[in-house]
């Protein structure tokens, strides 16, 4: 688990130095308050979210982009930040609480002089005080590790009070899970309403056209290939102190839309090694076990980047599945990083719709 929190770390400060370095922007800091409660997505869990409300509490440093920079005039100038965010969670004897930092792009929707109505989109860290554990925690169903990954986000709307001071208010939604790195991992999703004041505090100025230049990898080719590998960790059951290893090859062929947007598609290999003690477990495919815990898929996919930075969606489908375990259909959500014109790193979570399987760590390669 240390070494997924350094990695975080480092991916984590890869992403906020990247986008936010050198533009001629604003600088604000903001105190954000939520209030609402957990959502009772499983029967297993409705114990834990009965009748109790929760409470957050946010502290925010956000940069109001100029626009000088070709994905920021793209997505209408958006604000980039990092958040800190401390959460009294329902039944504290049980969930206790959770300290998170993330970090987020909040991008304009409809506009005028005095307001912005925008949405946000956030992922970073978390640390959850309580965990299951089948002694001394038996009721936490929900999260099976002190550290998880966080996705946040939300509808905001912001009005100017004056030059550099304005008043927000909105709705959050915010998930706290490992991605199965520990059992068990329902997770946790809480749904708020927040108001929130920000002030201007920075300025920064540098010459932005050599920044573009060393800030932004767009390439003018139209169509690419890349090829990618990664690796995952994944336990089976709760209390489970056996971390499985996972793999995952993939290739794909992309067609640039525009200088934010790629769309692509392709075809990947996965091999679960948690899959073969759940066979010898239950006698499932006896000597057969390696090529039922192997996949074969085929996907469809989308990248919006920022800068170096990319968010990155794909909808799969199995070609090869001896075991038939999970749907036929398979998700992958996650970040890439470009830190070379030839070479990018990723983090990302396979899902079958709701239902986690592993978060991927990896390197990749485009032509």
């Amino acid at each position: 688990m240390q070494k997924i929190l350094l990695l975080w770390i480092f991916f984590f400060i890869l992403l906020f130095n990247t986008v936010l370095k050198g533009q001629n922007n604003i600088g604000q800091f903001t105190l954000r308050g939520h209030y609402g409660y957990i959502m009772p997505h499983s029967n297993i869990m409705t114990h834990l979210t009965d009748n109790h409300h929760i409470g957050i509490f946010e502290a925010e440093y956000n940069v109001q982009t100029d626009g000088s920079a070709l994905w920021q005039a793209a997505y209408k100038k958006p604000r980039i930040g990092v958040s800190v965010l401390f959460a009294g969670l329902n039944h504290k004897e049980i969930l206790g609480y959770a300290l998170a930092s993330y970090y987020h792009v909040d991008i304009p929707i409809l506009q005028n002089k005095t307001t912005v109505f925008s949405g946000r989109l956030g992922a970073g860290l978390s640390y959850l005080t309580k965990r299951f554990d089948l002694k001394t925690n038996p009721k936490n169903t929900a999260i099976g590790s002190h550290i998880n990954s966080t996705i946040a986000g939300n509808l905001n709307i912001r009005h100017t009070v004056k030059k550099g001071y304005f008043i927000e208010g909105g709705v959050s939604f915010t998930h706290f899970s490992n991605a199965l790195f520990r059992s068990p991992n329902l997770g946790l999703n809480l749904l708020t309403v927040q108001v929130a004041v920000t002030k201007d505090i920075l300025k920064y100025k540098c010459s932005c056209e050599k920044q573009n230049k060393k800030t932004t990898l767009y390439t003018k080719k139209k169509v690419g290939f890349a090829l990618d590998a990664g690796i995952a960790g994944k336990s089976i059951y709760a209390g489970d102190k056996t971390i499985n290893s996972a793999y995952n090859v993939s290739t794909q062929a992309h067609v640039r839309l525009s200088n934010i947007s790629k769309l692509k598609g392709g075809i990947e290999f996965f091999h679960d090694n948690s899959l073969i003690r759940e066979m010898q477990r239950q006698q499932l495919f006896v000597g057969q076990e390696k090529s039922a815990a192997r996949h074969i898929g085929i996907y469809i996919g989308h990248e919006l980047w920022f800068s170096r930075v990319a968010v990155v969606f794909r909808s799969g489908y199995y070609l090869y599945d001896k075991w038939l375990k999970n749907d036929k259909i398979y998700q992958k959500y996650g970040i890439k990083y470009q830190f070379h014109k030839h070479a990018y790193l990723y983090a990302q979570v396979k899902t079958h719709f709701a239902n986690a399987d592993y978060a991927l760590w990896g390197i990749g390669a485009n032509f």
